[in-house]
């Protein structure tokens, strides 16, 4: 993967519930940068997917770039998803939004960057997951949302049908349920990710949010 010349790259492990969550942390080399943390979408990982005919993903892209313009960044795995801690079954919308805001509070901890300029920046249901965040930490300065999940429920019920959906609603919590997505890949969720989306309101969340927001 290509880096950016001045820039320094690492891996970090955030501490969240006695589990980890693994983030790649660039850092560019002009003093006082500010600071993005990237959150990925459904299914994806902290490097988002590749960029056709590169080395790189979206999101590891997105870091080069930005410490090219002198921002630094974060990007997360979050639990259940790439090399961070637990099961990718037990996903569910308010574990992303308390890892996403267990990272912002992590930043804000960090000497290096304790008056650092923190902006979100959210990909699809990143981007419901940055919704709440920014309601939850509504001190960071900028939030981004790039196609992001607004409404779950519709989301993905167009994803899985309303059989698969009604079947999860009506299960145990604990219940693990496997769909079909369109492009032909299965996966296995229990039915508490899906027993949240009608209580997970980005639009309501974000509209507590009044910082820079695009």
């Amino acid at each position: 993967m290509m880096q950016t010349a001045g820039a320094e790259e690492r891996v970090v492990s955030i501490p969240v519930d006695n589990q980890s969550v693994v983030g790649t942390l660039e850092t560019a080399a002009q003093e006082n940068a500010p600071l993005a943390i990237l959150l990925h979408g459904f299914t994806g990982t902290r490097d988002e997917l590749p960029v056709k005919e590169t080395e790189e993903g979206v999101f590891s892209r997105m870091a080069r770039l930005l410490a090219e313009s002198g921002v630094s960044s974060l990007r997360i795995d979050f639990r259940g998803s790439g090399e961070s801690d637990g099961e990718w079954e037990d996903t569910t919308f308010s574990g992303q939004i308390k890892d996403a805001v267990t990272t912002i509070d992590w930043v804000r901890a960090q000497e290096q960057f304790k008056d650092t300029k923190i902006a979100l920046i959210g990909w699809s249901q990143g981007g419901l997951v940055a919704s709440h965040a920014a309601a939850a930490r509504p001190d960071v300065d900028t939030v981004v949302l790039m196609a992001p999940a607004t409404n779950p429920l519709v989301t993905f019920t167009g994803l899985f049908g309303m059989d698969l959906v009604n079947k999860a609603m009506a299960a145990d919590p604990e219940t693990p349920i496997t769909g079909s997505l369109p492009w032909g890949v299965e996966t296995t969720l229990k039915a508490k990710f899906y027993q949240e989306m009608p209580v997970t309101s980005p639009l309501a969340a974000v509209a507590h949010y009044d910082g820079h927001y695009l």
